[in-house]
């Protein structure tokens, strides 16, 4: 059962293995990797072979069941307190008015602090006291996705562990075997979605919003391509509500804009004879507003305001292809 549920991460794997059977298991670590790739998984299975009484992973042990049914007491995870963005001090010092409180039924202590990069500099500041001079029970695990947003002390007494994105035939694996899913065309999708990520790949199997919105998105198109100047006004705010309605899922919403751009150069490329997908919407108008949506994404996860990002969005966008059925006809 050792490292039972974490896929792939092999070189992760036997770090951790072997600094457990081998008795060096550090005081603290870095979990560094992108969202959805097993960054949490690891730990928890980490831990409970640390904790085993066979250092095995059983699952018979008194150890191991408390584990598997997330009540053992040395386990405690850190997030940002409720309603916040960030891990403050408060959330540390409860941290450290825990820590000297010695393992309640083995010989660890473990704790967790998930999204380790949401650490203000204070927070961080703070934890470094503790990590000076840990007890020699505790274990700390920063689970984080941007190891740069940690301060090089912090970094300095910590086993930095890097986790790799997942393989293209990984995030397939598991959309066959544990989803069920047959459709090969769908599958291969998901994979592009998953950007390495077979959290991010589950996510979209598990939402109904995943087909939901490729057909809004669709069907926003076709009616920028096709539909006469009459109708702008009604083109116009059903792409703004596009953007304002998805806010929620804009992953979801910014990956299938750009598939779909992407299917209309293709296209264009491939037969210039052949109907188009989108009507009169051009190659070049396509490879703009793609353009456009790259560089708004990007601004969106540099933490620019989502409304402000895609309403200029949505006017470069109605602006082009408004341009687009002008020109053509």
């Amino acid at each position: 059962m050792i490292f039972n549920n974490l896929i792939g991460q092999n070189n992760v794997k036997q770090i951790l293995i072997d600094s457990v059977r081998e008795g060096r298991v550090r005081q603290a670590y870095i979990f560094n990797g992108p969202e959805g790739v097993g960054r949490k998984t690891a730990a928890k299975d980490f831990i409970m072979m640390a904790l085993c009484a066979t250092l095995d992973s059983c699952g018979t042990c008194t150890s191991c069941k408390l584990c598997e049914n997330n009540t053992n007491p040395d386990i405690i995870w850190i997030n940002p307190a409720k309603n916040k963005a960030s891990i403050g001090v408060d959330e540390v010092r409860s941290l450290e008015n825990m820590i000297v409180t010695a393992p309640s039924t083995g010989r660890l202590k473990f704790f967790i602090i998930e999204n380790g990069e949401l650490m203000t500099p204070q927070a961080q500041n703070a934890l470094l006291k503790t990590l000076e001079e840990p007890p020699e029970y505790a274990v700390i695990i920063i689970v984080c996705s941007n190891v740069s947003a940690l301060l090089d002390t912090i970094k300095s007494r910590c086993v930095q562990v890097d986790f790799a994105r997942n393989t293209r035939a990984e995030i397939a694996a598991v959309l066959r075997n544990r989803s069920g899913m047959t459709d090969e065309q769908l599958i291969e999708q998901i994979c592009d979605y998953s950007d390495g990520s077979i959290g991010r790949s589950l996510s979209a199997v598990n939402s109904e919003e995943y087909t939901k919105i490729r057909s809004q998105v669709c069907t926003v198109l076709e009616e920028l391509g096709t539909l006469p100047a009459e109708s702008d006004g009604k083109v116009y705010a059903r792409l703004q509500k596009l953007f304002t309605s998805n806010q929620e899922k804009k992953e979801i919403l910014f990956y299938f804009l750009s598939l779909e751009l992407r299917n209309i150069m293709i296209t264009k490329t491939n037969d210039s004879n052949q109907v188009d997908l989108y009507g009169k919407i051009s190659y070049y108008k396509a490879a703009h507003c793609l353009e456009y949506i790259e560089n708004t994404w990007k601004q969106i996860k540099q933490n620019v305001n989502y409304k402000l990002a895609t309403g200029n969005l949505v006017i470069r966008m109605y602006s082009e292809l408004r341009k687009a059925r002008t020109k053509n006809g």
